[in-house]
């Protein structure tokens, strides 16, 4: 973002986050002054199947619909703390977690999916609510995040080689950190795809999809909205195991409704405003056994830019 106050000093909140080309290293001074810490990593899952528990019903469209879903449960708590009570960590006593005085970082998750009729050949349902809230206080100060998604993913199977996927998003992104002002935003967002898959062989698979996405950014006093639409037309073909070949070119394109001072990276996905293009191919080959060549190449154009191309390529050999 340039030198913002003119003080000749790369401070925190003249960096974003950008998609390319925008690595950069914070350096960290440590001090003598050292804090006793807990540091706790958690987490459970549970699977409950219905069908497992009710299958001596009758045959029924109830039963027939029974044996076809599934909820899968993740739970995950994460703790660094200061706090002189390790108990309060040990034991899980959550109302002591991501407090502004103890809380080096920490976060939990939750994510809930429902599959219905996922194995079936023609159709299937996926619904999936997974929730985050973190707090975190280092360079930048007390900063806390909440991103919570909602999905919902229908897949429609035509013939053996032709299905569609269509899948509606909804989605909240909150990060608060009082001190800097360029990690503030309250993002509220709305979407929807849909792909065209077609697998005409073993060997070949192709398909194009079709994004739309509405986002807002309720934190400024004048909130900023954001559409975004992506086209993108893949393709894939197999060297009979060997290797594979994959292509895929993409059109996206960022609106904003204002020209606000500072576009958080979760408003478009890190896009520049405008249209962008980018091109993916990449090969690998198993020559033998033991070596495989890889070739990458990446071109894209942002916004007015000219077209920038990368390239890499690869020989492992596996002794």
């Amino acid at each position: 973002m340039g030198d913002l106050n003119n003080n000749g000093i790369q401070d925190e909140n003249e960096f974003v986050l950008v998609n390319f080309e925008g690595d950069y290293i914070k350096i960290v001074r440590p001090t003598d002054q050292l804090y006793p810490t807990t540091d706790l990593q958690s987490s459970a899952s549970i699977s409950l199947v219905p069908s497992r528990i009710l299958g001596s019903m009758k045959e029924s469209v109830l039963k027939e619909v029974i044996n076809n879903i599934t909820f899968d449960t993740y739970l995950t708590v994460a703790e660094k703390s200061k706090d002189p009570v390790q108990n309060n960590i040990f034991f899980l006593k959550l109302h002591t977690f991501q407090n502004d005085e103890n809380t080096i970082t920490g976060f939990n998750n939750i994510q809930q999916d429902v599959g219905i009729f996922e194995n079936n050949e023609y159709f299937g349902i996926k619904l999936r609510f997974v929730q985050r809230k973190g707090f975190n206080q280092y360079y930048s100060g007390n900063e806390r995040q909440l991103n919570v998604d909602r999905t919902a993913r229908l897949r429609l199977s035509f013939t053996p080689d032709l299905s569609l996927l269509n899948e509606y998003t909804s989605s909240v992104q909150r990060n608060l950190a009082p001190e800097v002002f360029s990690r503030n935003w309250n993002i509220n967002s709305e979407g929807i795809a849909s792909e065209l898959v077609y697998k005409p062989t073993n060997f070949i698979e192709s398909g194009f999809k079709l994004e739309l996405k509405r986002s807002k950014d309720n934190y400024p006093s004048q909130p900023t909205n954001a559409d975004l639409n992506i086209e993108t037309f893949r393709l894939t073909y197999s060297l009979h195991g060997n290797g594979t070949i994959r292509a895929e070119i993409s059109r996206n394109e960022a609106l904003l409704s204002t020209n606000p001072f500072f576009v958080p990276f979760d408003l478009t996905k890190g896009l520049v405003v405008g249209k962008s293009y980018f091109v993916t191919v990449n090969f690998e080959y198993r020559i033998s056994n033991f070596i495989q060549a890889t070739l990458n190449y990446f071109g894209r154009a942002e916004g007015k830019s000219r077209f920038i191309h990368t390239g890499t390529a690869e020989v492992r050999a596996y002794f």
